[in-house]
């Protein structure tokens, strides 16, 4: 059972992450993106940040500090993140043998 601080955390791919491929090829380098949380706007006023702020963002196997971002496409009470070859953002946060993982998303102020 969800908490009311909770979001159900959905993880999706990194189209260029730190991975072998883009890591060795110089142009790729530059579109690589820091860890982003994306919530729906009803979600990003709840925590009380703007869009673009840090959040800390804690889940069974960790937590860490991300930029948060307010996106329409995702739905209520769902955060978006993706899972990138580089072992950050995601990947400290899923656990793999959980069915479903909630994350804990704090406002920094």
């Amino acid at each position: 059972v969800r908490d009311a601080y909770a979001l159900r955390v959905v993880v999706g791919p990194a189209l260029y992450d730190d991975g072998r491929l883009v890591y060795e090829t110089p142009m790729l380098q530059r579109l690589v993106g820091e860890p982003e949380l994306r919530v729906h706007p009803s979600d990003l006023a709840r925590i009380g940040v703007d869009s673009g702020g840090q959040v800390k963002v804690t889940s069974t196997r960790g937590s860490q500090v991300v930029a948060v971002r307010s996106d329409a496409g995702v739905p209520a009470g769902i955060a978006c993140m993706d899972f990138s070859a580089d072992a950050l953002g995601a990947a400290l946060l899923v656990d793999a043998s959980q069915p479903v993982v909630d994350l804990r998303v704090e406002s920094l102020r």
